[in-house]
C-alpha cells in the first residue's frame, strides 16, 4: 500500500550524471535492501531493463509497479524516483543512459532523422525489442565498435518503426522548483523562500509539487539535506557539529535524530564506517 508520505511525495533534484563515453553508460545496479532514490530528472534518455519485481517506480507524477520482464523509458528531464524494495533480498536492474543530446548533434546533417523521430519511437521500439536489446547491451565490452554497434542498432530500430507515442507533458515550473530546494540545501528548509523565488503561491506550489512526485516540499528537502550530510561525512573533512550546520540544520539533536531515522545510524557511526570500510 502506498501511504501519503510515500517517496512520489519528495521533489526531484536535477541530476549530473558523468558518462562512460560521449554518448552513454550502461551498468547493472544490485539491491540486497529496500532503497528509496530521491526523485531526480537529468538530461538523459534512460532505458531500465528490471529482471524481478521490486517496488514500485514514480516517473513524471505517475505509480508503476515493477514486476519481472518490465522495461521503463524515462524521457529527459522528466522527473522520476524509485522505492525498491528486493524479494528475497535480491533485485537487479539494468540501466542504458543515453545523451540524447549528444546524439542528435552528431546526426544533425541526416535528413531522414530527427529528435522528433527517437522520442515518437523510442518507447514501442525498446518495449517491443526487450530481450533483443538486453541481449546486446550484456555483449557491451571496452571495445568502442562494440559500443557503437550497439547504439547504431538502438538507434536503427528507433528510426525504422513507425509506432507512435503521445508526447509527454513536463511542467517547466516544477524544474524551476528542484532546483531552487536543490541550491537551498545549506539553509534551513523555508517554504516562503522558495515560492518567492519561483514566482509561485505557497499553496499553488505545494500542490503541484506533492502531485508531481507523492512527498512535500519538507520531506524531500529533509531526506536531501541527509543525502548531502552523508557526502560531507564521508569525506572526512567536517566533524558532526560542523555538518549539520553546512546542511541546514540548527539542532544538533534534530540532525542526529532524522539522520539515524534516514540512514539507520548515528552520523559518527556512520562516517566512521564510510571513512574506515574496514570497519563495516
Amino acid at each position: 500500500m502506498i501511504t501519503k508520505n510515500d517517496l512520489s511525495n519528495k521533489i526531484a533534484k536535477s541530476e549530473i550524471v558523468p558518462l562512460t563515453t560521449p554518448l552513454y553508460r550502461f551498468y547493472k545496479a544490485e539491491y540486497s535492501r529496500s532503497t528509496d532514490v530521491l526523485p531526480h530528472y537529468h538530461e538523459l534518455t534512460e532505458i531500465l531493463i528490471y529482471e524481478s519485481r521490486m517496488g514500485s517506480a514514480f516517473i513524471n507524477g505517475q505509480e508503476y509497479q515493477i514486476s519481472p520482464n518490465e522495461i521503463h523509458i524515462i524521457h529527459p528531464n522528466t522527473v522520476h524516483a524509485f522505492k525498491i524494495r528486493p524479494q528475497n533480498n535480491s533485485a537487479s536492474v539494468y540501466v542504458l543512459q543515453l545523451k540524447s543530446g549528444n546524439i542528435f548533434k552528431a546526426l544533425s546533417g541526416y535528413t531522414d532523422f530527427s529528435e522528433e523521430i527517437f522520442f515518437r519511437n523510442v518507447d514501442p521500439v525498446m518495449k517491443s525489442k526487450r530481450e533483443e536489446l538486453l541481449k546486446s547491451m550484456l555483449l557491451l565490452m571496452k571495445n568502442p565498435l562494440q559500443d557503437m554497434e550497439l547504439l547504431c542498432r538502438i538507434l536503427r530500430l528507433i528510426h525504422d518503426t513507425n509506432q507512435g507515442r503521445k508526447n509527454v507533458k513536463k511542467d517547466a515550473r516544477l524544474l524551476h522548483v528542484f532546483d531552487a530546494i536543490d541550491g537551498r540545501l545549506s539553509e534551513p528548509f523555508s517554504l516562503d523562500a522558495i515560492a518567492g523565488e519561483t514566482a509561485i503561491s505557497k499553496h499553488h506550489l505545494c500542490r503541484i509539487f506533492k502531485q508531481s512526485t507523492g512527498m512535500t516540499l519538507a520531506e524531500y528537502s529533509l531526506k536531501a539535506r541527509i543525502e548531502k550530510a552523508q557526502k560531507l561525512l564521508s569525506t572526512g573533512s567536517m566533524n558532526i557539529t560542523e555538518t549539520a550546520a553546512k546542511c541546514g540544520f540548527q539542532s544538533l539533536s534534530y540532525f542526529t535524530k532524522s539522520f539515524r531515522k534516514e540512514t539507520g545510524k548515528a552520523p559518527k557511526a556512520w562516517q566512521r564506517a564510510s571513512t574506515n570500510p574496514e570497519r563495516v
